[in-house]
């Protein structure tokens, strides 16, 4: 009998033990995994307070105009996957389980730049140049933030814009010209497309651009971008909008002539030479025109 209830006594502990054991895991899972969601979101907050201050900033930026630039501390989580600036978006994309979920700040301003990726604390400069807010470190500024041509038929000009090495080590800058709406019978040239840069230092290049007596008048936009180049490979990039006004600069009336008179200088005997002459119909309507031609010619 003694031994029947000892036996007892054991079986009814060891069932007392597993059902207090099973207890205790399900407690630590849900612990686990209330923990889990906690840190999952505590990151998920630091993200998109991050995400947020820079738009903000980005905003006020923008609203001051070419050359305000200013700093936000940010604080990116350790599950940071990616981080894109995009137009007017900033996204921060975060590892979530087997799967990702992206934070997104919208701002009004242009975006342009890099956030760095990895974790903790960082102090973030912007600045607002080259038509974009710059968000990251800005090694290449411009002056001015855009070149303004206003030309008439058969005239040029030429325009100087100043490259900004705002890093503490030398550079190397490459231009290159996208000629975007501008004519293609639009010559635009610069005076060089590259340049060393010491540390601080800065050079400047001259763009000349020339109207031909025959193109349609209106208003086109090219674009000058200019790298900058660390390790072979692009740190800096800023963009400088060439705006190009042609007018039709000939004096209103049914007909315009050019080229009205010719020196044709030597002639050898037994050859012949020829002379554009163009006729340009000032009205808004079509008109027949009839050329006569004179039966003398003046010899000097």
């Amino acid at each position: 009998m003694l031994m029947r209830n000892r036996a007892q006594s054991s079986v009814e502990l060891i069932i007392i033990l597993s059902i207090t054991l099973v207890v205790f895991l399900y407690i630590v899972q849900y612990s686990s995994g209330a923990a889990s969601y906690a840190d999952s979101s505590l990151k998920m907050l630091k993200a998109k307070t991050s995400v947020r201050d820079l738009a903000l900033e980005a905003d006020r930026l923008y609203s001051q105009g070419h050359g305000a630039r200013s700093r936000v501390t940010i604080y990116l989580p350790g599950n940071v996957n990616s981080t894109t600036l995009s137009e007017h978006a900033i996204v921060v994309r975060l590892d979530v389980g087997a799967g990702f979920t992206d934070v997104v700040g919208t701002s009004k301003a242009p975006l342009c730049g890099h956030i760095s990726p990895e974790s903790g604390s960082s102090v973030v400069d912007l600045r607002y140049i080259g038509g974009c807010v710059h968000i990251g470190s800005v090694l290449t500024d411009i002056s001015p933030a855009a070149l303004y041509f206003d030309l008439g038929f058969n005239e040029s000009n030429s325009s100087v814009f100043s490259v900004f090495n705002l890093a503490d080590y030398g550079t190397f800058i490459n231009i290159s010209f996208s000629k975007g709406s501008i004519p293609p019978t639009v010559s635009v040239s610069i005076n060089a497309t590259d340049a060393n840069l010491t540390a601080g230092g800065s050079a400047n290049f001259t763009v000349n651009v020339s109207v031909p007596m025959v193109v349609s008048p209106g208003s086109f936009t090219g674009v000058y971008t200019i790298d900058t180049i660390v390790n072979d490979s692009i740190a800096d990039s800023v963009d400088l909008i060439l705006d190009l006004s042609i007018t039709a600069n000939y004096t209103p009336g049914a007909l315009t002539t050019y080229a009205d008179v010719w020196d044709l200088g030597n002639i050898t005997a037994g050859t012949w030479i020829s002379r554009p002459f163009f006729v340009c119909n000032n009205e808004a309507y079509d008109q027949n025109v009839t050329l006569t031609v004179a039966d003398y010619l003046s010899f000097e």
